[in-house]
């Protein structure tokens, strides 16, 4: 029997309460087009409260005026429950009065939206606030006194940018153990990563995808795990030399715009409701996973040469026992933007794996291996590393269709008959790609090829079957 008392939990789930009927429907009507399906509505603060108490979200979108529960005491209230002092939420108003504005983020509000505002700038809040936590350590003392008394949006957002950082206690149970300038070195590291993974998604999906790094923070594993959602699609591998574990999670709106994608569609159709991966939805996550952590090797060669293996693809996050429950984790979280799907790709680190390193992750070591690795950029330091690549290459006869009854009836001593007239010459492919013709001959005791004419790219599509298209991104 499940658990009725457990809040439901669904895949990035948005609560959107407004008095205005119109300005709650246009508000949904947005919230859906931008690629977040799951949205739920409340006339009230006191009827948004409920909804939140019975179900789990992962941003509040409110109005300040409001019947009941107004929107400064819906986040006040919610900010006095430890659950829900990380919740992000977007507070939309047209007050911009100095000290209501001051308010409003002393209250809690993550993000203050200004009335008028366009839908660019709506679309652009609701997809950085979407699971990202509420920081906790922002204080407004000495920014408010320095601003008109009227303000206008860039000046909303100067408060929160500037935000002093109040004195903190410590919590000796849970020790800061990566310091700034070791999590500034991870996000330049990391920054290359995301320029890898916005070229390999865009071919993947074959359209423009933008990858950017949206946070790099440290937590503890058990705040990661209650973090993600449940279905997952969260990959564990074991990172040598290293010898430790970590974590890479796809939000389900970025697995289901691949699968999709993949499928032959837009990239923009989310099932209804969130359900683990069937096997071939899984197969096809895992070509886009493999290609995610080649560039991940590729990231860390400056610094280390490392070697991902071991990849499984976990899809309920309480079954990924790689640290302790309290351990520190190191967490990287890249927000991917395409034309139909918006998500976080979420890379978790625990401490014990990047212990080995962590001497070397500093500005100064960092430094001197990108001004090494720029002298070494010659072209016969290039000629060099071309001389020690190897690629297979193939030469392909002949191809043809064959009916599946034929196929199942087929025995030892049949002929296949295949579509290729006698002379037609081989297609020589090098890597993925048809490159050559050529003509079949022998040198010695072994077959070879004799190349007769070069397939220029614009031409390479004719020599490939459907399944070649579509693994080379052509189809």
């Amino acid at each position: 029997m499940p658990d009725k008392s457990k809040p439901e939990e669904r895949p990035e789930a948005i609560l959107i309460a407004k008095d205005d009927p119109k300005s709650r429907d246009l508000a949904v009507a947005r919230v859906k087009e931008i690629g977040f399906s799951n949205v739920d509505v409340a006339e009230n603060g006191k009827q948004a409260l409920d909804l939140i108490e019975k179900g789990t979200y992962q941003l509040i979108i409110t109005n300040w005026m409001m019947p009941e529960l107004n929107g400064i005491e819906l986040v006040q209230t919610l900010r006095g429950q430890k659950k829900y002092e990380r919740l992000p939420v977007l507070m939309v108003s047209t007050k911009n009065i100095r000290e209501e504005v001051a308010d409003a983020f002393r209250a809690g509000v993550t993000e203050y939206l200004l009335k008028p505002f366009s839908a660019r700038d709506f679309d652009n809040r609701v997809k950085q606030l979407v699971g990202r936590p509420h920081p906790l350590d922002r204080s407004y003392k000495g920014q408010i006194n320095k601003l008109p008394d009227k303000l206008g949006q860039w000046e909303i957002d100067l408060i929160k940018k500037h935000a002093a950082r109040p004195v903190i206690t410590y919590d000796f149970r849970h020790p800061q153990r990566v310091s700034k300038d070791q999590q500034r070195t991870l996000e330049n590291l990391h920054s290359n990563y995301a320029r890898m993974l916005a070229s390999s998604f865009s071919t993947m999906q074959r359209s423009v995808v933008d990858v950017d790094i949206a946070f790099v923070d440290q937590t503890t594993y058990a705040e990661f795990i209650m973090s993600l959602s449940n279905p997952s699609c969260s990959y564990t591998y074991i990172i040598e030399p290293l010898g430790g574990p970590a974590i890479l999670d796809y939000s389900l709106p970025v697995a289901y715009a691949f699968i999709d994608r993949q499928m032959g569609g837009t990239g923009g159709n989310p099932p209804s409701k969130a359900r683990p991966l069937t096997s071939i939805e899984r197969n096809v996550m895992g070509k886009v996973v493999t290609r995610s952590l080649a560039d991940l090797e590729a990231t860390w060669e400056p610094l280390l040469k490392i070697q991902v293996s071991d990849a499984e693809l976990e899809t309920n996050p309480e079954f990924m026992q790689v640290a302790a429950p309290s351990d520190t984790v190191v967490l990287i979280a890249f927000e991917v933007n395409s034309q139909h799907a918006s998500g976080l790709v979420n890379l978790c680190y625990p401490y014990f794996t990047l212990e080995p390193v962590m001497a070397y992750l500093n500005v100064q070591t960092w430094a001197s291996r990108d001004r090494r690795k720029r002298t070494d950029t010659g072209p016969a330091d290039r000629l060099a590393a071309l001389d020690r690549l190897h690629t297979p290459v193939q030469a392909i006869l002949a191809g043809g269709d064959v009916r599946l009854n034929d196929l199942i009836d087929l025995d030892v001593g049949d002929v296949l008959v295949l579509d290729a007239p006698i002379d037609k010459p081989a297609t020589v492919f090098v890597g993925e790609r048809p490159k050559f013709l050529g003509r079949p001959t022998k040198v010695g005791n072994k077959n070879a090829v004799q190349l007769t004419e070069y397939i220029v790219k614009a031409d390479e599509a004719n020599h490939m079957n459907n399944v070649q298209k579509t693994e080379t991104g052509q189809l």
